[in-house]
């Protein structure tokens, strides 16, 4: 199942562990961990699986990390899901 974003909404930093993400097709705000919004900026670029998307920001992570970043992706995507700020297509 390929993941999208469409159309990305805005981001605001709060220089935290947090990020504001305004959804366009909502309207909704919702506040994100930095790791579910530069996950949302990698699903604008183009639509990816979860293995695609892993494989993708694999280069930006610490080798080391990668078991664990297999295991958090799925629970990060589950949760943007169901704030409806990704589409299955």
């Amino acid at each position: 199942m390929l993941l999208s974003v469409a159309p990305l909404g805005e981001f605001y930093n709060c220089n935290e562990d947090t990020t504001v993400y305004f959804d366009p097709a909502s309207g909704d705000t919702h506040l994100l961990s930095n790791f579910a919004a530069y996950l949302l900026r990698q699903l604008a670029v183009q639509p990816m699986d979860i293995e695609q998307l892993i494989t993708r920001i694999a280069p930006d992570i610490d080798p080391q990390d990668i078991p664990e970043l297999s295991r958090h992706v799925p629970d990060v995507i589950a949760e943007l899901a169901a704030l409806d700020v990704i589409a299955e297509l």
